[in-house]
């Protein structure tokens, strides 16, 4: 699989990245982020999905529609644009975002950069690997969320095991346009894996008793693989509103920033140790 460079960094050891999800359209919020970053250095602005807000029964529409929601994506990527000065934005699309953006999708300018199924280069030695979309939520064994577009665990899993098996295969040599064997990952999805606290919803579908799992099966069973834990970074998901925070699988950092449609963001900064690897070095969360 190709590694896109358009937005390839130059060289740095540090990375102060601006973690958004489920803005749902809410632009005011961001004219808000805009105002509370206006002082603060951002590198990078990575955002999970649910970009805006479409029913999620109404995906089939007309051409003049489809224009429509474009439109609305691209007042809100063109809103974090100017939040962060110019920054590259790399984004992915959730179960609220046009069906369109699952297939071919053009870029919206030219500092960014639609990461779904895709391996873009961030730096000469960091790559985001992005993946979109969403599963159904369970609750207590029974469904209770709908999904765009998988209808099922194994349906995103079929088109998510390609990416995740370009991760922990054994790189042997690489190249700017190639995972390659000193290369570390950052991996963006719009839903955590099952099992993580950010992807269980225990507040406002479910109870702290009862909650509702809304991440995927595949990525909670593959996260503890050692390839996976050696080669990522750092999981940075949305989805679920209610499990904003940030846990641990093993070595690996499971971060939620939590909606923006609700004032919460994070911040999040990576460090590349003397060795030449990625490591995380401190999450921030918070509200406007």
């Amino acid at each position: 699989m190709e590694v896109n460079c358009a937005l390839q960094l130059k060289p740095t050891s540090l990375l102060n990245i601006l973690l958004v999800s489920d803005t749902h359209y809410g632009l005011r919020e961001l004219d808000s982020l805009a105002e509370a970053m206006k002082d603060e250095e951002i590198h990078v602005i990575l955002h999970s999905g649910d970009i805006i807000d479409l029913p999620m029964d109404k995906m089939d529409v007309t051409a003049d529609v489809e224009a429509e929601r474009r439109q609305q994506v691209d007042d809100v990527i063109q809103k974090l644009v100017a939040c962060g000065r110019g920054a590259p934005v790399f984004y992915i699309p959730g179960n609220h975002d046009p069906i369109s953006m699952f297939g071919s999708w053009a870029p919206l300018g030219s500092s960014t950069l639609m990461a779904h199924k895709s391996l873009c280069r961030i730096t000469p030695s960091l790559v985001l690997a992005g993946f979109g979309g969403s599963v159904p939520g369970y609750r207590d064994g029974k469904q209770v969320w709908d999904a765009v577009p998988f209808k099922s665990n194994e349906a995103m899993q079929t088109q998510l095991e390609p990416l995740l098996s370009e991760v922990r295969s054994e790189r042997a040599s690489g190249s700017a346009t190639s995972l390659g064997p000193s290369d570390s990952v950052v991996f963006m999805s719009h839903v955590g894996p099952t099992g993580a606290d950010t992807a269980m919803d225990r507040y406002i579908h479910g109870t702290p008793e009862s909650p509702v799992l809304g991440g995927s099966t595949y990525w909670g069973r593959l996260i503890s693989d050692s390839n996976i834990q050696s080669s990522i970074v750092v999981n940075v998901h949305g989805h679920t509103h209610a499990g904003f925070g940030c846990t641990r699988v093993g070595e690996l950092s499971v971060i939620n920033p939590g909606s923006l449609q609700e004032g919460r963001y994070g911040r999040l900064v990576l460090k590349q140790s003397s060795g030449g690897s990625w490591q995380v070095d401190t999450i921030a969360f918070h509200t406007l």
